[in-house]
């Protein structure tokens, strides 16, 4: 586990890479594009992404920094040792079933 330091634009990851990391944001602003959708996290509250890497799966969502941005990455184990009984764990999973309903047009 690690603490990296992007600078605004940035990528992170594209959808389509077979990821080995879940970021956690720490400061700054990440766009998260999904097909036709973007949203967008801030550090107002914890959360993480990437949480294809849980399933061993390419990553479904491209992410960039939007501004110059802190983000803590971790492997798969680390996360879950780490994050996965916490309000990070909970929030990043709610987080990216709304992304994905949302790309799907469920909602």
């Amino acid at each position: 586990m690690e603490t990296i330091e992007l600078s605004a634009g940035e990528e992170i990851f594209k959808a389509g890479d077979v990821g080995k990391y879940i970021y956690v944001l720490k400061s700054g602003k990440v766009k998260i594009s999904v097909g036709l959708y973007d949203f967008f996290l801030t550090a107002q509250e914890p959360v993480a992404f990437g949480l294809e890497v849980l399933l061993g799966k390419p990553y479904t969502e491209t992410c960039r920094a939007v501004e110059d941005t802190k983000l803590i990455r971790c492997e798969k184990n680390e996360f879950l040792d780490v994050y996965t009984r916490t309000d990070v764990g909970k929030n990043s999973l709610v987080e990216y079933m709304r992304r994905t309903a949302r790309a799907l047009g469920w909602i």
